[in-house]
């Protein structure tokens, strides 16, 4: 009876001490989505259309490789192809932000606008 009680208790501790790690159960990794990245080189393609004088023009922002500190916040520079002139962008949190010179007709001050923010809900406030 001894001999064959052995193997069986030997086969279930077996069975119970082995598992299995299946890495298809795995959820990948939350990668947070941004509307506009700091990859050296990107660029996106715009086109303004003015109204008034019923004419268009058609500018590219590309992605530099520097940076620049304004108000204790990183901002990424771009290059603005219509005006060969820098643009700076922060993204903090969520929110989205553009430092830039207002035109003269509105005071020519420089100000950091907030022009999206990404973590609030559909028709929230803000």
């Amino acid at each position: 009876m001894k001999k064959s009680l052995t193997p069986l208790i030997l086969l279930l501790i077996l069975a119970v001490s082995c598992s299995k790690n299946n890495p298809g159960n795995t959820p990948p990794p939350v990668i947070p989505d941004k509307y506009m990245t700091t990859t050296v080189g990107s660029t996106w393609n715009y086109e303004t259309t003015d109204n008034a004088a019923s004419t268009t023009s058609s500018y590219i922002l590309t992605s530099t490789n520097r940076d620049s500190t304004i108000n204790a916040k990183s901002y990424h520079v771009y290059l603005n192809s219509g005006t060969n002139g820098s643009e700076y962008y922060n993204i903090s949190a969520g929110d989205y932000y553009r430092y830039q010179t207002l035109p003269g007709e509105l005071g020519g001050s420089r100000e950091e606008i907030l022009y999206l923010k990404d973590n609030v809900g559909f028709n929230t406030s803000w």
